[in-house]
């Protein structure tokens, strides 16, 4: 997703991305979920980067 935040009185914009990854395994009773996000330049604001690594393991009993 990508998108372009202009100001009103000037014709600079601010780029904005983001990226989302999801995957998943059921192992029957346990399910691994891994999570992948970034983000650059957020809420117009230039030269702000997030990235976010997310790893989750459950297990039904």
């Amino acid at each position: 997703m990508d998108y372009v935040t202009v100001a009103a009185s000037t014709d600079n914009g601010v780029e904005t991305g983001m990226g989302i990854v999801q995957v998943g395994y059921n192992l029957g009773p346990a399910v691994i979920q891994y999570d992948y996000a970034d983000g650059s330049d957020l809420n117009g604001t230039k030269d702000t980067e997030y990235e976010i690594h997310k790893i989750k393991v459950k297990v039904n009993f």
